[in-house]
């Protein structure tokens, strides 16, 4: 292989694109708001504003996955049996100096491409959620208070991936503070933290060894399977209540349908008594997807 394409390969599996449909689909979905709001009510609608902030949280995304995979690595929290999506800097393909410099540049890169964002939508709020952004990305397993070490991750994911992309992609593109908004990001933001979650449940015992503190650590694997199943729960939950209240129409509804592949896979997991549990990782990461899309599809197709 050339090696320059060897090099651009090397790094664009490091930066885990896998993972950017966590990412893609709260700046859709806030995108999908916004479009249905400017139709409605005869605004006009700017994709070129929506691309720099996909653009940007793209940017944001690998950067935490960059940093993610340095810090868990100085700290001494991954392994090579754990470290099987990030291997890099076991097997010597890109140094650890490397892997930081990398996520500091995509961190840089995503404010850059975020004040041009704050400056076309002429909004020091949407420059406030980026920088709440920039600084969650920064912090995860770096800087002086590295949160996801300190049982905080679950948290700042949900907020951060969920209503902290919705909310202020909508009001970039708006100029409004949507309260659907609000409440369409907090199943999204669920989603996400299921797929941290998940991770954390595999990683119970590497966690315990590292001395990680995680809410799974906390819970242990009995409970803390529950406590995974109650974020897909509530996630449905907020759709209902949603529908109830008249904050979203009948379409959206279907993410229900994938209620039954929840439950088979919740039985396999309980059947294999928590063997393997990578595999619950990427199906965690597919529900989030699904879910986004049929939500977003039920949204375009009533014209909220």
């Amino acid at each position: 292989m050339n090696k320059k394409l060897y090099t651009i390969k090397k790094w664009f599996i490091a930066s885990r694109p896998w993972s950017f449909t966590a990412s893609i689909i709260p700046v859709v979905l806030g995108g999908v708001l916004g479009f249905i709001y400017c139709m409605r009510n005869d605004k006009p609608f700017s994709f070129g504003l929506l691309f720099l902030i996909l653009l940007g949280v793209l940017f944001l995304q690998a950067a935490v996955n960059f940093l993610n995979t340095y810090g868990d690595y100085v700290s001494g929290v991954d392994t090579v049996e754990s470290a099987k999506t990030c291997p890099q800097l076991f097997d010597g393909s890109i140094t650890p100096k490397q892997m930081k410099t990398a996520g500091i540049v995509m961190l840089f890169s995503s404010f850059i491409v975020g004040s041009f964002v704050s400056f076309l939508s002429e909004s020091w709020l949407v420059f406030a959620f980026g920088m709440f952004g920039f600084i969650a990305a920064a912090s995860y397993t770096t800087g002086f208070f590295p949160y996801k070490y300190k049982g905080l991750g679950l948290l700042v994911v949900f907020f951060a991936m969920g209503v902290g992309i919705v909310l202020p992609t909508c009001y970039a593109l708006t100029g409004l503070l949507y309260l659907k908004a609000v409440w369409c990001g907090i199943p999204i933001g669920l989603l996400v933290a299921a797929i941290l979650y998940a991770n954390d449940l595999r990683d119970i015992e590497a966690d315990k060894r590292a001395g990680i503190k995680t809410l799974a650590v906390f819970l242990g694997f009995k409970k803390g399977f529950i406590f995974y199943k109650g974020l897909y729960l509530f996630s449905y939950v907020i759709i209902y209540l949603g529908f109830i209240c008249n904050l979203f129409p009948l379409t959206t509804i279907l993410p229900f349908f994938l209620i039954p592949s929840l439950f088979q896979e919740f039985k396999k997991v309980k059947k294999n008594k928590n063997q393997n549990l990578d595999s619950l990782v990427f199906f965690s990461a597919e529900v989030h997807m699904f879910f986004g899309l049929l939500f977003i599809i039920g949204l375009l197709i009533s014209g909220f």
